[in-house]
């Protein structure tokens, strides 16, 4: 694999101060943005086309290389898939981990030229993006824990020559996210306030860069996926706990002048770039192929909560149809604190995370009424979840999975960490995908495989 740095100014004038650092961090995030990643395909593109979050279709007309036929299984060797899909996922992540291992191999040599707490932040995000990257690599290109075993899958890369590095099994790649994570929470723990603003600009609007929650967000997701469910509880009640001295459950207020992803609760998200017309290209374009949802099926997915934010915020009806909202720009200025913010983690999760994790069906009820009623959906004592048993308190998890992350593609990998032996359809009358490891399960590229 290529894992060399993104850029290509020479080390010696790219890490010769601080504002360089910064640099590579910035563009970092940047290309993490691109449309082929985090900027449509690895959110409201390809993931949640693949878990069934939109009319057959138009998904399947958008989606056609790898999702075939009305009632097909998934098909990622079809021609096209890997070229058009698979092979720049995997290609993309890992030249960025390569453009951190750049900075990280720099770093400690020139520490003298921080100032502040610039060092710990710096080599904080690095190393917590490394995590980070990792993670969606292994969530993606290999099966999930429980089925595993010790076969190899993924490498682990922590330089940034061209060079191969081994192929890990999943435990051991875990075990390597989670080592960088413990480094990056020590490192970042100095300074763990969430800003919008500062006179330093690289402390600006924390929520763009992978902070101190942010490393303790992914530990949860880590450990929640791992099936170590102490560990998942423990590191989302830190997150939890954080409220409200440094998030808070947005308002009905606030998303009605905007701020429809949410951006308060964000505990790590990304300003996508030309946000507008990728949005536009897929949801708005009435020339273009357009991913689609229809009414009925959200009155089932919203199961007719008509005072759900998230259902009357997130989508519109209008001649030509349901249009999803989320994610548009529409009214926002391109300045808006609110444009243009992809949802990488967020507060929401972790509050899932600890009512699935927790001992207590008591308190894990508490966690989801939380939520719930921070969406509008509880107005009074009579609307609160009461007497769950554990089998409805999964399916209560997994109704908030559909309502909260559309456009985000957290629905597949719950899918996959549960181990669903089929991904549902939109609704009952969409044909459900038979969701073998082949599914679940990304190939890896030709040339890894050859060794190149």
């Amino acid at each position: 694999m290529d894992v060399r740095p993104v850029t290509e100014v020479p080390e010696e004038t790219m890490y010769a101060s601080e504002q360089g650092f910064f640099e590579v961090l910035s563009g970092t995030y940047v290309q993490m943005g691109r449309p082929q990643l985090y900027g449509k395909e690895l959110t409201f593109g390809l993931l949640d086309a693949l878990a069934q979050r939109y009319t057959a279709g138009s998904a399947r007309q958008m989606y056609t290389v790898i999702m075939g036929t009305p009632t097909g299984a998934y098909d990622y060797e079809a021609q096209g898939s890997r070229a058009t899909y698979i092979d720049p996922v995997w290609q993309g992540l890992y030249r960025i981990i390569g453009n951190t291992n750049n900075l990280l191999a720099n770093i400690d040599q020139r520490k003298g030229i921080f100032s502040e707490n610039h060092y710990n932040n710096v080599k904080g995000q690095a190393l917590g993006l490394r995590a980070f990257l990792h993670f969606d690599l292994l969530r993606l290109f290999a099966p999930s824990p429980q089925t595993a075993g010790e076969q190899t899958f993924i490498p682990y890369v922590r330089t940034y020559d061209p060079v191969s590095s081994p192929k890990l099994t999943v435990t051991s790649t875990i075990a390597n996210c989670l080592q960088d994570l413990d480094e990056a929470q020590r490192l970042l723990a100095v300074d763990k306030d969430m800003r919008e603003n500062a006179a330093d600009r690289f402390l600006t609007f924390t929520r763009n860069r992978f902070n101190y929650y942010a490393v303790l967000g992914l530990k949860a997701r880590i450990y929640m996926y791992n099936g170590q469910l102490d560990s998942a509880y423990s590191y989302a009640r830190k997150v939890i706990e954080a409220v409200p001295a440094q998030f808070r459950f947005t308002t009905k207020e606030r998303v009605v002048n905007g701020d429809r992803t949410f951006v308060s609760e964000h505990l790590f998200s990304l300003r996508i770039q030309n946000m507008r017309n990728i949005y536009n290209d897929v949801f708005a374009n009435a020339g273009f192929i357009r991913l689609t949802v229809t009414e009925s099926a959200l009155q089932r997915i919203y199961e007719e909560k008509t005072a759900d934010f998230r259902y009357i915020d997130h989508w519109r009806s209008s001649g030509a149809g349901i249009s999803f909202m989320k994610l548009s720009q529409d009214g926002l200025a391109d300045t808006s604190r609110f444009a243009a913010q992809m949802p990488l983690l967020r507060l929401s999760e972790m509050y899932y995370i600890a009512a699935e994790s927790s001992t207590n069906i008591d308190s894990a009820t508490y966690f989801l009424n939380q939520v719930r009623a921070h969406r509008g959906m509880v107005t009074g004592p009579q609307d609160e979840l009461r007497g769950l048993n554990q089998q409805q308190l999964a399916q209560e998890v997994q109704k908030e999975y559909l309502k909260e992350f559309y456009g985000e593609g957290q629905l597949f990998y719950f899918y996959k960490r549960l181990g669903y032996p089929f991904i549902p359809g939109l609704t009952p009358d969409d044909a459900s995908i038979p969701a073998t490891s082949s599914v679940y399960t990304w190939p890896i590229p030709f040339a890894e495989l050859q060794g190149r």
